[in-house]
């Protein structure tokens, strides 16, 4: 669905700016 792209797309760039371990609990 176009929002699950959206999330995936606000993680990807939330990978770039701060650590893994942050990302992983988004």
């Amino acid at each position: 669905s176009l929002r699950f792209l959206q999330k995936l797309w606000l993680n990807k760039n939330a990978l770039r700016t701060i650590p893994n371990g942050t990302f992983q609990t988004l």
